[in-house]
């Protein structure tokens, strides 16, 4: 019992060591991705500001769209450590180690330790879980919240009534609380759909009454409820808005402006889980082709098909569709791959796994090949802020990928075989994210670093045309927009923001005033301001989308 205890330990440790060492790496080695990181950022910032932690404003306009405990754990990370990337960053790539652990303690507990490690290294590295586990964004915290709920309700029906089962469903009402705080509704109708539905499969309605209903939906209360009904005191408009017009209409409308068809998230899920795409669909048809006879009797792999089909369903057919919404079906798949691989372990390798790995070697191939001809023939096409050698060193890293990968495969080690395609792999995303976000052009940290030496209380700083959401965050101050509103519309539907949201009429009053005045716009809005005769002004410094102009020398 004791050596059992020990390798549990040991096992998440070497876990937090690596997987926390390869998230953390390069993790403030670039500027924040617009909108998404800027706004993620700013919201808190603006709550350590103004010291109100109940309604989250951006460019100081109420923002109800969103819970606040996201909000709040970005805040608690800049108050403990500091105003900069890394801390920004940080809870997020913790909640993504969290959720791997969570998977390793569940694969273990649900089947052995192999199909732990195995699951918890596929999660680890596989492409969009990777990816948001390196950018601020609510889509990592809901879908460990969500992934929480759900494995904590398998592993209580694992275990007679008493403390342990107890302790369990108490951590799915608390973990479906956190996740009703991270994002909305979908925190508990995500995890409801898929735990009724297993009840009703397999006729466990008996079930029910040992769910611990009271102290359970107690719990629940105290955590969830005291924001929702400050949130409604101080905002009168909150509920139409955020249940009414941000979950139904969103869900059901084309409000927010996201359609995609219905097989959107289907291509989202063979890139996202790459490098493991091939063998979950291995996975998949052992189950419901081969053997769907037995899967009533394995009540724990249908509970994982019916979390993966019926999450993806639900999003397939919302008619609001972003990449990251699926997200919390990351760790369902994770886990019948990983357990599929284990099953393979006492058989011969079979031709579908050889396939698989036949495919990434391959695919590692051209893309190096790819890399080297693109850099050597068509480098000029880069941005300038992008070193050709980068891609030189991308390639590198697949050509080591197939290297590694081609050993294993010869000496047909299943395990290491694994193992060194999730090392390799994650290596690889670490590398491509120091210059890949370099190709979106839209942030302006660069004009930023002009203006902040002449930062002073009475100078404005102004988008022209459009609302520049990394601006504020590295300035640490308002932002007055001309003649947009874009996503701030929301918000000033429900207060006079119109000091610091103005027309043309406004902005060359004030561009005549003795104080300084920043203006940052579009290269193509130049012309623009010469018409509305906006002189005279002064261009201070570029991007390659944007021109910071002042109307000081």
């Amino acid at each position: 019992m004791i050596r059992t205890y020990k390798t549990w330990f040991y096992d998440l440790l070497w876990l937090i060591l690596l997987i926390g060492g390869l998230y953390s790496l390069f993790l403030a080695s670039r500027f924040l991705a617009v909108p998404d990181e800027a706004r993620y950022v700013e919201i808190p910032r603006e709550m350590l500001e103004t010291g109100d932690f109940i309604t989250p404003h951006l460019n100081y306009i109420k923002y109800l769209e969103k819970p606040p405990l996201f909000y709040w754990l970005q805040a608690g990370a800049i108050k403990l450590f500091g105003y900069n990337l890394w801390a920004w960053r940080l809870p997020t790539a913790i909640l993504a180690i969290l959720g791997c652990l969570m998977t390793y303690v569940t694969g273990r507990a649900l089947y052995n330790r192999t199909t732990a490690w195995f699951s918890s290294i596929i999660l680890a590295s596989s492409l969009l879980y990777f990816i948001m586990g390196h950018y601020v964004t609510l889509d990592m915290a809901v879908s460990v919240f969500i992934s929480a709920t759900l494995l904590s309700f398998i592993l209580a029906m694992q275990f007679p009534a008493g403390r342990l089962r107890r302790y369990l469903l108490w951590s799915m009402y608390f973990f479906a609380a956190l996740a009703l705080l991270t994002k909305g509704l979908i925190g508990i109708a995500l995890p409801g759909l898929v735990i009724f539905a297993w009840l009703l499969i397999n006729n466990e309605w008996r079930q029910l009454k040992r769910f611990y209903w009271f102290s359970g939906i107690g719990l629940f209360l105290v955590i969830a409820l005291p924001w929702h009904l400050l949130m409604q005191l101080n905002n009168p408009e909150f509920f139409h808005y955020y249940i009414i017009e941000q979950h139904i209409l969103r869900y059901t409308t084309l409000l927010a402006k996201h359609y995609q068809p219905a097989w959107w998230f289907l291509l989202i899920l063979l890139l996202g889980f790459f490098p493991w795409t091939g063998l979950l669909f291995q996975a998949l048809c052992q189950r419901l082709i081969k053997n769907w006879r037995g899967l009533k009797q394995d009540k724990i792999t249908l509970y994982l098909l019916l979390w993966f089909g019926l999450i993806l369903g639900f999003y397939s057919f919302s008619n609001s569709k972003l990449i990251p919404y699926i997200l919390p079906i990351w760790p369902a798949m994770a886990l019948l791959t990983g357990h599929y691989l284990t099953e393979q372990l006492s058989k011969t390798i079979n031709r579908g796994i050889k396939i698989n790995w036949l495919i990434i070697i391959a695919t590692s191939i051209l893309l190096a090949i790819g890399l080297m001809v693109f850099a050597e023939h068509f480098s000029a096409k880069l941005p300038s802020n992008i070193p050709v050698n980068s891609l030189y060193y991308l390639a590198i890293g697949f050509i080591l990928n197939a290297v590694i990968n081609s050993f294993f495969y010869y000496h047909r080690k299943l395990i290491s075989l694994v193992v060194s395609c999730a090392l390799t792999h994650m290596l690889i995303f670490s590398t491509a994210l120091l210059w890949l976000p370099k190709l979106d052009d839209r942030y302006t940290k660069p004009l930023a670093d002009i203006i902040q030496p002449l930062l002073t209380k009475d100078v404005e700083v102004i988008g022209y045309y459009h609302y520049y959401q990394d601006l504020p965050v590295y300035l640490q101050k308002q932002l007055t927009v001309v003649n947009t509103q874009e996503e701030l519309a929301d918000g000033m539907r429900y207060q006079d923001a119109s000091a610091w949201m103005i027309d043309s009429v406004e902005l060359k009053k004030r561009w005549q005033n003795p104080s300084r005045i920043f203006l940052i716009t579009n290269k193509k809005n130049l012309a623009r301001l010469q018409i509305e005769n906006l002189w005279p002004f002064h261009i201070l410094g570029q991007t390659n989308r944007d021109v910071l102009i002042s109307n000081k020398p």
